[in-house]
């Protein structure tokens, strides 16, 4: 009852918003109003009339694309006092594409209340060919601690990412993989197929084997096994409809299939593997989420909120290798409080049934960079989670430095930086239903942490963090962590 109040309770704040603050519906593939004729009730000279919209620096970007993110159109009469909160919303939902580096929207003023509208973007460089050197742990601290700095342990090869491929803001990837996992995947984003530019479609194919995998957990901590030959085999595919009807606001329908086998040991040393002691595993899943996201900058959020929602049925009768259900939530408040300070809050929340699930879909804790700080070496499975986590930073640092013609694409020559130091709390609870006598220690009871650290934020949508944190255990240490957004 606790979680479900803390949860209402933020949704209620996230959702309580204002009149500028609603969805839009596009009329038009390019038309998107601001508000409901905000214009109509003020005086004559406090409105202005846009007499031409104009779409400067995109040499590969179809201009419908940037259109789609404008909440004005030409014929339009907008308030004066509108003008720099919509040029402000329209440059991040640009940004917010990760098509452009930069975008700047600017007004030129005219006789008899007319203005002319500048939206000036600087496009990224669009193909990248990304060398893979990563490690194959859940995270740095993982690697360092727990596995004792394992070079064995690394990814190896080569990623492909060519986004706008046809200037429609589509995204394609390519990845080729060796090493401690061997991992081959293909995706292709539209995000639009219709002319309103309000549905798009998603296509992964994923196939992916190791001959080291976790096959349970001891403690809280991943045990691996190592065989010479194959332990796991991964095949998955998806088919994602996704449906934006309006600035924000995002509706993602998913088709999945997963055909995943063990070899004979792993169903030994774990019968709960697949459940019960299956070497093969055959998935059909269904799945739905809302997404509302105003943040100002998706990669790392500084004002606005995000409100997310999914539900998640795998296994739809066609094979009886598994029957789950998952629900998950995600509510998350941004402040900007001046003078480079800025506050963070969020919540994230599951639930899942049945009690008794497959080791490989029994999450919580410590996976998928969900994780009370200060725990960060651990993995809490459970069926049900609830995370709460608060940020408190200030900007210290921010600007750009030229690296100089040396580097062959001038859309790397000028390197952006903004440094923040922060201190943070988190706590969290996951409930397992199931005794497990080896995974006790830190299920069913409240944990938290907190700390200081320090986050640089660079180009692409790349953020490093460096935090010492301790937790409710007393335990303490130095932790590294990457984000990049593609």
């Amino acid at each position: 009852m606790t979680l479900l109040m803390l949860f209402a309770l933020l949704c209620f704040n996230k959702l309580n918003l204002s009149a500028s603050e609603s969805d839009h519906v596009a009329p038009t593939p390019v038309s998107y109003p601001f508000s409901a004729d905000s214009s109509a009730n003020l005086p004559y000279n406090d409105v202005v009339y846009i007499r031409q919209i104009t779409i400067a620096g995109n040499k590969k970007t179809k201009d419908q694309v940037i259109s789609r993110e404008l909440q004005v159109s030409e014929g339009e009469k907008v308030a004066k006092g509108d003008l720099e909160k919509i040029f402000k919303q329209d440059s991040d939902k640009l940004i917010n594409t990760q098509l452009f580096l930069k975008v700047d929207i600017s007004k030129i003023d005219l006789p008899n209340d007319q203005i002319d509208i500048v939206v000036s973007v600087e496009e990224r460089w669009y193909i990248l060919p990304i060398p893979i050197f990563e490690l194959a742990d859940r995270s740095f601290s993982e690697w360092w601690t727990n596995q004792n700095r394992d070079l064995s342990r690394v990814n190896y090869g080569m990623k492909f990412y060519h986004n706008n491929v046809r200037g429609m803001g589509e995204k394609l990837g390519i990845t080729t993989q060796f090493g401690f996992n061997k991992k081959f995947e293909f995706s292709y984003f539209l995000p639009y197929i219709d002319q309103l530019q309000r549905l798009g479609l998603k296509v992964v194919l994923s196939y992916e084997e190791s001959k080291n995998i976790a096959y349970k957990s001891q403690d809280h901590r991943q045990c691996f096994l190592k065989f010479d030959r194959i332990l796991k085999k991964n095949f998955e595919s998806s088919l994602t409809y996704v449906l934006r009807y309006s600035f924000y606001t995002y509706h993602y329908f998913k088709l999945q299939f997963y055909h995943n086998t063990v070899a004979d040991t792993v169903a030994v040393l774990n019968p709960n593997y697949f459940l019960p002691g299956k070497t093969l595993q055959r998935i059909f899943a269904l799945s739905y989420e809302f997404k509302r996201d105003q943040r100002d900058y998706a990669s790392y959020p500084l004002e606005g909120f995000l409100v997310k929602a999914k539900v998640e049925k795998l296994g739809l009768g066609i094979f009886d290798d598994i029957n789950q259900l998952n629900f998950l939530a995600t509510a998350e408040r941004h402040f900007n409080l001046n003078k480079g300070f800025y506050f963070s809050n969020s919540v994230s929340a599951k639930l899942s049934f049945p009690d008794k699930q497959p080791y490989n879909f029994f999450k919580g804790l410590g996976y998928d960079n969900i994780f009370v700080r200060g725990y960060d070496l651990y993995v809490i499975e459970g069926q049900d989670y609830v995370l709460h986590k608060t940020d408190f930073k200030k900007r210290i640092l921010s600007g750009e430095k030229y690296l100089g013609r040396w580097v062959p694409l001038k859309e790397f020559r000028t390197l952006p930086y903004t440094i923040y130091l922060k201190t943070f709390f988190d706590w969290g609870l996951v409930n397992n239903a199931i005794t497990d006598p080896a995974n006790t220690r830190l299920v069913n009871r409240l944990l938290y942490g907190g700390g200081v650290g320090i986050d640089l934020v660079t180009y692409y949508d790349t953020a490093l963090g460096w935090s010492y944190a301790i937790n409710s255990r007393g335990e303490s240490g130095f932790f590294f962590s990457v984000s990049v957004l593609f």
